[in-house]
């Protein structure tokens, strides 16, 4: 079983999206951890793509500012990594063996299971302890997480040049349960819990036993796609279409009834072969033809090709995924070398700084803490804008909600059609069915959206709500306010909750 860590004191979770920042500072508390200060700031155009990092100046700039209108001091930041053609998260079937013999097996099987070279990546792993295994079973099920190398580097020369000390680097799906499914008592009574986290660029279906990774996939249909469909179909700009799907946009079951609802072997992401699955997790390279370029069911990008076979094994840089062991290099024989201290204006050269942690058990190397007594500048006065915020369908003008409505009506149908067929998968596979489901992300509060997915997926769904079940002490925001942009929060949250063991943690 896994060992629950000691909270190791104040700490920011940091989650750089495609089109905004978000930060949650958490400090120790007597119920655990208290919020005391919370963000957003919008991401410099071009500096992130596909969910990498391209521009790292520009995103530093764009995180001090975050700090500074935040109130936010503390320089620890944890932090994550996505992207559907840069990180690759699964579920893997292996022989049962000892933690030693699967350290050196994994350092082999990586090379089956990613579309880049294997000299390019880092990863790490943990076994997966499902409750609803047969305990005479001869295959365990093993999380296995990979980023490409340049996607860490890149990362951690932002958070460098932001003058931050990074303490891990996480994946999103580990990340969600502490904020979204710990200390929910709703959401705690369910023994199996499915969460669906809308991006810009993609979906995160993760489901939960027992609060445990048991099921990750990635859908190409997101918040990018509704701003597409207004973009295309009705001629707006893109920030015109921003504005009418946070001020108009909601979800008419009236304009969703009238939408074909694709065949289930149909889909326009659907997995070609069971195969392709991978313990649950859909290939990013075995999907089917893109639609074509301008329809708002097409991807951001299309999905890299597989390599023509793998690649001889080769020693990489010393940069690790942590799931709370040791480093763990992508290929055998690789030396850990250790991460010398890095000057005041830190820009790094051992991106080994950080560490990729999956779960909660105390195996990792000790990340380094830089000396950054740097004081940000006092938040300012002015007041903060909305833009995940949605108005109630009474506010809404209800010609342009119809108008929008029914030109996000086919994206939203086709996303329910990809989560139920995912959904279906599991529930064919596995012994225990997913009881409930959670909505979070910005679009996760377009009205109508719960009720619509509800319906269509047959079991119970809801919109997140990260920050409600801790003490909140920052003042930036008030409580309405909060309650609508809530679900933008539910990663970074958790991510700060990472090595709590009161609380969410």
């Amino acid at each position: 079983m896994a060992k629950k860590r000691k909270a190791f004191g104040p700490v920011v979770g940091l989650d750089i999206g495609s089109r905004w920042i978000k930060a949650v500072e958490v400090r120790p508390s007597r119920d655990g951890a208290t919020i005391t200060g919370i963000g957003y700031e919008p991401t410099p155009q071009g500096a992130v793509v596909e969910d990498a990092i391209l521009d790292s100046a520009a995103i530093a700039s764009a995180i001090k500012r975050l700090f500074s209108n935040s109130g936010i001091s503390i320089k620890k930041v944890v932090s994550s990594v996505s992207g559907q053609s840069s990180v690759v998260v699964r579920i893997i079937d292996v022989p049962k063996m000892t933690e030693q013999e699967l350290a050196e097996t994994m350092k082999w099987e990586v090379e089956r299971h990613v579309p880049f070279p294997v000299s390019q990546t880092v990863m790490d792993f943990q076994i997966v302890n499902r409750a609803s295994a047969p305990p005479d079973a001869q295959t365990m099920e093993v999380l296995l997480a990979v980023c490409q190398e340049e996607v860490v580097k890149k990362h951690i020369e932002a958070l460098g040049a932001a003058k931050l000390a990074p303490q891990a680097i996480e994946v999103e799906s580990v990340a969600l349960p502490r904020s979204l499914i710990a200390g929910d008592p709703e959401a705690e009574s369910h023994t199996t819990v499915a969460i669906a986290e809308i991006g810009n660029e993609s979906t995160k279906l993760c489901i939960y036993e027992n609060k445990t990774l048991v099921f990750p996939r990635s859908i190409p249909i997101a918040g990018g796609n509704l701003l597409r469909a207004l973009i295309d179909m009705m001629g707006m700009s893109e920030e015109e279409a921003e504005v009418a799907l946070r001020e108009h946009g909601s979800v008419d079951l009236s304009v969703l009834s009238g939408v074909a609802e694709p065949a289930p072997d149909a889909g326009r992401f659907a997995d070609q072969a069971e195969e392709t699955q991978l313990g649950g997790f859909s290939s990013p390279f075995a999907a089917p033809e893109p639609p074509p370029a301008g329809s708002p069911f097409a991807p951001p990008s299309a999905a890299p090709e597989p390599p023509g076979g793998p690649e001889p094994p080769v020693v990489p840089p010393p940069i690790g995924f942590d799931l709370g062991d040791e480093l763990i290099s992508a290929a055998p024989g690789a030396p850990q070398e250790s991460v010398p201290e890095p000057p005041e204006a830190y820009v790094p050269e051992q991106p080994g700084a950080a560490v990729f942690d999956l779960d909660d058990e105390d195996r990792r190397t000790q990340a380094p803490v830089f000396d950054l007594d740097e004081e940000p500048a006092a938040p300012q006065a002015t007041e903060p804008a909305e833009p995940f915020a949605v108005e109630s369908p009474a506010q809404q003008d209800s010609g342009g909600s119809s108008a929008i409505s029914s030109t996000i009506a086919p994206v939203l149908a086709e996303l329910a059609a990809e989560l139920k067929r995912s959904l279906d998968y599991y529930t064919g596979r596995y012994p225990d069915p997913v009881d409930a489901l959670i909505l979070s992300g910005g679009v996760s509060k377009l009205p109508g959206l719960a009720g619509y997915m509800e319906a269509m997926l047959g079991l119970p769904v809801s919109v997140g709500d990260p920050v409600s079940h801790l003490p909140m002490q920052a003042k930036r925001y008030g409580p309405e306010f909060l309650a609508d942009i809530s679900p933008v929060f539910s990663v970074c949250l958790g991510l700060a909750l990472r090595d709590y063991a009161g609380g969410k943690g």
